[in-house]
């Protein structure tokens, strides 16, 4: 295990290097930096509860909301998950400021970054068939594939952890006079697919896939 380089620069030393903070709260481990399971997991429950720690130093505000372990917050853990994931409390920007470097957080100031990651996002829809009013509190962003195949009255494969939202939609839709019709991918239609994608083109693209950690 060599270094992390930007140009010239050596930015991490991964000989001296146990975790890192590589933006938006995402902490990595060196797992090669500890001999054994044991002393890996002492390290994680060791960081986990220094982060939580973290207060602002005036307010004593917890930086921290919430601080997960990667296995945990990501549902198909990858090689490259991160360890740790601190969920931040609003007003606070994580490993942007001083990236790679000593400095984890700093409070959101007029002027820097205009967004940032949030576990809660926003979910809006309009047009011809949906309900109107509706107030859509608990729903998953893992929701959207399934619902917009139904929509498109497209086959779902089983195989999604998602469910189709026919409550947004009203009565009266013209979606709403099918009902949703599951497969498995062994048996999803996929002929136009393998006429136009390349074995190896699809290969190298489910494996960034992985790598982003999305499947």
């Amino acid at each position: 295990m060599g270094n992390l380089s930007f140009g010239d620069e050596t930015v991490v030393d991964w000989h001296h290097t146990r975790a890192i903070c590589g933006g938006d709260g995402l902490i990595y481990v060196n797992r090669a930096a500890f001999s054994n399971e044991s002393d890996y997991e002492q390290f994680l429950v060791m960081l986990q509860k220094g982060l939580r720690s973290i207060c602002h130093p005036v307010t004593g505000e917890a930086i921290a909301k919430t601080v997960y372990r990667g296995k945990e917050f990501y549902a198909t853990p990858h090689e490259t998950t991160p360890a740790i994931v601190i969920d931040a409390n609003e007003g606070y920007e994580l490993g942007r400021v001083d990236l790679l470097g000593e400095q984890l957080w700093d409070v959101h100031k007029a002027g820097g970054w205009v967004a940032t990651h949030r576990r809660g996002g926003m979910f809006l829809l309009s047009g011809l068939g949906v309900r109107q009013g509706r107030a859509m509190n608990s729903y998953s962003i893992l929701d959207l594939t399934p619902t917009l195949l139904y929509l498109f009255d497209c086959p779902i494969p089983t195989e999604l952890r998602g469910r189709v939202l026919r409550e947004i939609l009203a009565p009266e839709s013209p979606f709403s006079r099918h009902k949703p019709h599951y497969v498995t991918s062994s048996s999803a239609d996929t002929t136009g697919a393998s006429e136009t994608c390349d074995p190896d083109d699809e290969a190298a693209f489910i494996k960034r896939l992985q790598d982003l950690g999305y499947i």
